[in-house]
């Protein structure tokens, strides 16, 4: 359920790019968490199986040794998606952020701020309950029965090559990040896939705020912003 909901918030994050006109921002996004968020569910799978089905993250705890490969390649999930550099997680948060608060916003002057300060307290909560999450589930003293802790094991190799995977291309998207950010090879290879805004016909100039695209735009922010909180 806490994996569940944090869906919810990182969709947040990509309406708020795409309203804020940073489309690019908001796909990296959609890229990076497909990554991450693919890791932690698996990575749930596997320690539901492990403790027969059990779901209640009160009724688990101590399992980092039980679970050498789960519990690691679980905790790289979580690094990412809380935006701890230099995984995939802090570098598309970081780009929505600043575009946030770069964006004038149409004539609201105090917009951007404001939304960059639900997108930033955002991604502390964000870290803060899935470093809960990872707490309670696999360090601290164990808080199984005995039924279930008799049983517990590692995932099967169909299971862990997975994770293994997922938490490789989380790394990966990090460094291709860090390959091409503020470069102006990256820019133009990010560039040349679209052509210009005049050519599609979206104007250049922001539209006012008492314009159609203006209203559809706060409509989209405004949605997004309350999706992340």
């Amino acid at each position: 359920r806490v994996l569940a909901y944090s869906t919810i918030s990182q969709l947040g994050y990509m309406f708020l790019a795409c309203g804020m006109g940073a489309f690019a921002a908001g796909i990296f996004h959609l890229s990076t968490h497909a990554y991450f968020k693919a890791l932690l569910f698996l990575g749930s799978g596997a320690v539901i199986h492990a403790l027969s089905g059990e779901q209640d993250i009160r009724k688990m705890g101590g399992l980092w040794l039980k679970l050498p490969i789960t519990s690691k390649t679980f905790f790289i999930g979580a690094l990412a998606i809380a935006g701890i550099p230099p995984l995939a997680g802090f570098f598309s948060k970081d780009e929505i952020l600043w575009r946030t608060f770069a964006n004038n916003a149409g004539d609201i002057a105090a917009a951007p701020f404001i939304l960059w300060i639900v997108g930033t307290v955002t991604a502390l909560m964000t870290a803060f309950y899935m470093f809960r999450l990872v707490s309670l589930t696999f360090w601290g003293q164990s808080r199984m029965t005995p039924e279930v802790e008799h049983h517990v094991h590692e995932a099967p190799r169909t299971m862990t090559d997975s994770t293994m995977s997922m938490s490789s291309k989380a790394w990966e998207c990090s460094t291709a990040a860090r390959a091409t950010r503020g470069t102006k090879t990256g820019s133009r290879k990010c560039s040349n896939q679209f052509p210009p805004p005049s050519a599609m016909g979206i104007p250049t100039q922001p539209p006012t705020m008492e314009s159609p695209a203006s209203r559809i735009r706060g409509t989209v922010i405004v949605r997004g912003a309350s999706w992340t909180w």
